[in-house]
């Protein structure tokens, strides 16, 4: 898919600026996260994965082995590659650190943008040694996926509007009706 040919694009340009670097790949979707994997094997990457099937041990167990990973240059190869670490969202999303990582990728939008904020938050934090954290979002256009793009912006607008104040102590503004009907288009 064209989606899959961006992804595995980018990673290669994100390694040519940051050699043999880990990174993390989200989405809400196990059966994309399939499809992933098995492009990165093919291309030799080393590719672990987090997802709601796995005991806590095994996760444990996968998340040391993508943090203790490294990688060596392949005879041949212009690019080296680092390892990627695919994660579902819910599973790997929440309450982990993969600070050896230091890159983000969002695959798909999911419909709260908090939920990908906690992906994001999985390598942005105390112990990060990387002089460049880097985020990447896959959206496809004219898609469903841009039009839960658009819906986040528009929440997160109404929240920051809602929440700030205007000098007299007052709400700024409060979403209208017709606020409502462009987030649901009717």
């Amino acid at each position: 898919s064209s989606k899959l040919d961006a992804i595995l694009n980018e990673l290669d340009e994100v390694w040519k600026q940051d050699k043999g670097s880990k990174v993390l790949v989200y989405s809400q979707y196990l059966g994309f996260l399939d499809i992933i994997g098995e492009a990165l094997k093919a291309r030799g990457v080393a590719c672990y994965r987090i997802d709601g099937k796995m005991s806590l041990n095994e996760r444990v167990s996968m998340i040391r082995s993508f943090n203790k990973s490294s990688t060596k240059p392949k005879r041949g190869q212009d690019i080296e590659r680092g390892s990627v670490c695919l994660g579902s969202m819910k599973a790997a999303g929440v309450g982990l650190n993969l600070v050896a990582a230091s890159s983000v990728f969002i695959v798909d939008p999911w419909w709260n943008a908090a939920v990908e904020d906690q992906c994001v938050n999985r390598i942005h934090r105390i112990g990060q040694k990387a002089k460049v954290v880097r985020v990447r979002k896959f959206v496809v256009t004219d898609s469903v996926e841009e039009e839960i793009v658009n819906l986040q912006r528009k929440k997160k607008g109404m929240a920051n509007e809602i929440l700030s104040e205007k000098g007299d102590g007052q709400l700024a503004t409060k979403p209208t009706l017709e606020d409502f009907k462009l987030i649901f288009r009717r």
